[in-house]
């Protein structure tokens, strides 16, 4: 939070139309594969607040989320869905 802002523009295709979960994300042209593996589960009209997605085998993944920051309790919420799917929370920094 105390960094420099970085960014970085790609574009992504879905490649699962029936779980619509999985990605591919093309940066400087190169494929990358992104999968959604937890939303904040909302069920309105308002688009969701945060999501995890990882990439294939989970050795990497990323908490996004439309805020700078979330509530500890949601953040509590993310990790518990993640450990009762098997995801090793365990590296996750921040």
């Amino acid at each position: 939070a105390a960094g420099r802002l970085q960014e970085i523009q790609g574009r992504a295709e879905l490649v699962d139309t029936e779980t619509q979960a999985k990605l591919d994300v093309i940066f400087f042209d190169q494929r990358s594969p992104y999968w959604v593996v937890a939303l904040d589960g909302s069920e309105s009209d308002e688009p969701y607040q945060w999501a995890v997605v990882s990439g294939p085998g989970s050795f990497s993944m990323w908490i996004l989320s439309r805020t700078p920051t979330i509530t500890e309790q949601a953040r509590a919420e993310i990790n518990a869905h993640l450990e009762s799917r098997g995801f090793d929370i365990g590296a996750l920094i921040g």
